[in-house]
Formats: C-alpha cells, structure tokens, sequence
C-alpha cells in the first residue's frame, strides 16, 4: 500500500516563491512530443491541467495540442499566481479555465474531458483510487492520462537529491508506480507506457540562486533541517567551484488511457 503523502507546502503562502523558482520550468520542450503523440488521437474536449499549480504547463499544453486548457488548482494563492500571469480563459482565448479542484473533485462534466495532464502532482493525492475515480468519470473514453512525477525508488534523476540526501525522506513517500497503476486500472483505465524523460540539462549557478525561495516551495525540500539545507548549499557551491555548469533532471511518464 502507498504511504501517506508527504509532508505538504502551504501552497498558498509559498505561491510567489513556487512561481519565482518552480513555475517557469526549464526543459518544457522534452515532454512536447510525448503529450502530442498521446493527445493526437485523443477524443474531443479540453486537456485538464490538474494540480496547474501558478499555470508552468497550461500554456505548453495550449500551444502543443491545439486544444482548450482547464487548469484545476485547488489553492487559492497558486490559481491568484496563474490569473496574474495568463488572465484566464474562456476556452478559446488566450489563457486556460482556472478552477478551483483537486484529484478527487473535478468542477467538469462526465464523458467531456479530452485528456489529463499531472505534472509533480500524484505524491499530494491523498486517495489515489478516489483521484483516478473521478478522472475516469470527467473524462471520455479513450482519453489519455499522462503522470509527469518522481516515484518511490525511482527518483535518482533528481538533482536534489544528490545535494541534499535528507530530500529522500519525502520522496520515499511517493507513491510508487505499482500503486499508482494499481488505482489507475481499478478505475478501469488501460496502462499505456513508462518511460523516462531526460530534460535538457539546466543551469546549475541560476538553480543554486533559487533553492533559498525553493526551500519553502518544493515538498522534497521543505522538511530539511537547517543544518541539512546549509550541507546542500556547500555541495552545490563545491559543484560549481570544481566547473559543473549543468545539470539533468530526469523524471517518469506515466500513461493511461
């Protein structure tokens, strides 16, 4: 059985520190292929953004498939984040939906979404039958489910967590894709790949700039000690001393349909 989540950010406190460091992420066009290939055939209606967050994919989403955005959030500070920077949409302008919703409780018809997207989101699902539950009911037959995320034992692609070893202790609260699979076809959805997706590498000198604000926005962070944040801290300037310019994040790619 999964673990409960980990211990949670306040996401409407940490919602101008979550967009600074986490919301404009870099490496977005490694995943466009993915969700095109699996959204081409996909049936009509609106890709929901669940967990949007402050909106770093509903735009990408938008502009890679063609199709209208919901982007689901259900804390008040992230959706204010979203609004402030793409003013929402109508579903044929510019900006995506933005709705209050989490996994579990989605504001959309049966049948009328045309696909799911859920970008570092799983691991804050409480019930993960009750999130795939509900998706099978707003979504419409066929409709691809595409999980972007680290998973239990499957997280060493992160970069964090080779500078900050305590960062484990939450990700070894990540569900791991057995249980996720398990819920998903419950629900009666067909798995449809895993695989992994290298982003291009990413500056490590703009990273290190960040982590301070990342540290009250990212769940892998916010549970370390002082002491354990500052060892980090050393090892990323260490890095940087000894020329490392870059770094790759990996993550899965969980599909359903």
């Amino acid at each position: 059985m999964p673990a409960d989540p980990p211990a949670g950010v306040d996401w409407d406190r940490a919602a101008g520190d979550f967009r600074a460091t986490r919301g404009a992420i870099t490496g977005t066009e490694a995943w466009r292929a993915p969700v095109v290939a699996a959204v081409a055939g996909a049936p009509p209606g609106p890709v929901l953004d669940l967990g949007a967050g402050t909106g770093a994919w509903s735009g990408a989403l938008a502009a890679w498939t063609g199709r209208p955005v919901m982007a689901v959030e259900p804390a008040a500070g992230m959706r204010a984040q979203l609004v402030a920077a793409a003013g929402p949409g109508s579903g044929s302008g510019p900006g995506p939906w933005v709705v209050a919703g989490r996994g579990g409780a989605v504001p959309l018809r049966p049948g009328s979404g045309g696909a799911a997207w859920l970008s570092t989101v799983i691991h804050h699902v409480g019930d993960l039958g009750a999130c795939a539950r509900d998706l099978r009911r707003v979504l419409a037959p066929g409709a691809p489910v595409l999980l972007r995320n680290a998973f239990l034992g499957r997280y060493d692609g992160i970069p964090v967590v080779r500078y900050f070893p305590g960062a484990r202790r939450a990700l070894d609260r990540f569900p791991a894709v057995e249980d996720v699979r398990a819920a998903f076809e419950a629900a009666g959805f067909a798995f449809a790949g895993l695989d992994r997706v290298d982003q291009p590498p990413g500056d490590l000198a703009a990273w290190r700039a960040g982590l301070p604000r990342q540290r009250v926005s990212d769940t892998s962070l916010v549970g370390l000690t002082d002491a354990e944040f500052a060892a980090g801290l050393a090892a990323v300037d260490a890095a940087l001393a000894a020329g490392r310019t870059t770094e790759v994040v990996g993550l899965d790619l969980l599909a359903f349909c």
